[in-house]
């Protein structure tokens, strides 16, 4: 009897089954995590593309300024589809004019996902754009001085109360010259 035991080798299928289920129990786990961190990649890549247009829309604004940015009107915009892998991002811009003339709060929104999911991020800032009371200053000025004045003054598209007052100077200089 004792050469019956000696010789016995592999396993019995009780241990093969324990194994398996643990193999495979590991093997779930693996490919539960690695899904679930493929779809936060995605996420994290929808949120940076979120930002990246963001911060696209408030450099245009302060590229082209306040004052041409909101008479040009379009205060919202989608851009990208659903066909996009990127997805369709859905843009909103508010402008509130601060206490100090001269000076807007603009905020950005930006909405990205499914309908039921929507995401969103928002940032607001303040940029300086023409004061109400210079630029009425600049016309009349303008309109004193010839068409040189005027010429710089619509020519000016934001900026400091003194770099407008600047600009009102040369135009006044300019048609004192003639």
């Amino acid at each position: 009897m004792s050469d019956a035991r000696t010789h016995r080798k592999g396993m019995s299928l009780v241990e093969m089954v324990a194994a398996s289920t643990i193999l495979s129990l590991g093997v779930v786990t693996v490919s539960t995590l690695s899904i679930k961190s493929v779809a936060r990649v995605r996420e994290n890549q929808a949120e940076e593309t979120a930002w990246d247009i963001l911060d696209r829309q408030l450099t245009t604004i302060d590229y082209v300024g306040v004052d041409a940015f909101l008479r040009a009107g379009q205060l919202s915009g989608t851009l990208g589809s659903e066909s996009n892998p990127l997805g369709r991002y859905e843009w909103e811009a508010a402008v509130d004019e601060g206490a100090i003339d001269g000076l807007y709060t603009v905020t950005i929104v930006i909405r990205w996902g499914p309908e039921g999911r929507k995401r969103q991020i928002m940032a607001s800032t303040v940029m300086s754009g023409t004061p109400t009371q210079v630029q009425t200053t600049q016309t009349g000025q303008g309109q004193q001085g010839g068409t040189g004045g005027g010429a710089q003054t619509s020519g000016s598209t934001g900026g400091s109360q003194t770099g407008g007052q600047t600009s009102g100077q040369g135009g006044r200089s300019g048609g004192g010259g003639r």
